[in-house]
């Protein structure tokens, strides 16, 4: 789950103001509600990761990885 208390890590709180705010880039918040149609069993999942600023790059490996390449994930 995505923490905005203040004593959370600095990238759970951007990932809740990107939650928040960020449905100018995508539609979180639409998503969520098509998927709660299907009542999922919600379970957390973690990535470890070296630490440092290589998260975003991290992040973005992955997220072409479930596109199944960079472009993909920018097309709609």
């Amino acid at each position: 789950m995505i923490s905005e208390r203040p004593v959370a890590p600095l990238w759970n709180r951007l990932g809740a103001f990107l939650y928040e705010h960020g449905e100018v880039f995508y539609n979180f918040q639409g998503l969520r509600a098509f998927k709660e149609k299907f009542h999922p069993v919600w379970e957390p999942r973690y990535l470890a990761y070296p630490g440092g600023l290589r998260l975003p790059r991290i992040l973005a490996d992955v997220s072409a990885l479930i596109a199944g390449s960079y472009r993909k994930m920018f097309l709609k």
